[in-house]
């Protein structure tokens, strides 16, 4: 919720240029690329629900 008012503040330019910057993190890098690689083999709801239970331990 702390977030939510600052980005409001920003505006759509600045805010879409953060999405670019987190889309970019998860596309590229180990985190991301693993999540993928899992889901692509063990299916997306499967990673997605072992994700969710333990968001610290599921690489």
């Amino acid at each position: 919720m702390i977030i939510n008012p600052a980005l409001a503040q920003m505006g759509p330019m600045q805010t879409q240029q953060l999405g670019k910057l987190f889309d970019g993190y998860t596309r590229h890098l180990g985190e991301g690329l693993t999540f993928k690689a899992r889901a692509q083999n063990e299916g997306c709801e499967t990673v997605v629900k072992v994700r969710d239970e333990d968001p610290f331990n599921w690489i």
